[in-house]
């Protein structure tokens, strides 16, 4: 309910609402899971999938002008890695 309400609140020209809900989220999956949203396929070392991201981000940002907002719901049920 909580994220709805934050997802009506944001205006879709200036921001970008990337949403995930897993519980056992690995980096590799977090990754994987940004750049789909974003229309992309991972590359597939955890590494160069988080370069990837970084780059779509910085476009996302400098070129279109729009934040990501990233939602992890149940976040507080990640391990130490994440």
């Amino acid at each position: 309910m909580a994220i709805r309400k934050l997802t009506d609140q944001l205006d879709a020209s200036l921001y970008k609402l990337l949403y995930l809900s897993d519980s056992k989220l690995t980096p590799r999956h977090f990754y994987k899971g940004m750049l789909e949203q974003l229309g992309l396929e991972s590359k597939f070392y955890r590494g160069d999938a988080k370069r990837q991201l970084h780059r779509e981000i910085e476009l996302m940002k400098g070129i279109h002008q729009r934040t990501p907002v990233v939602v992890v719901d149940e976040a507080h049920l990640l391990d130490r890695e994440m």
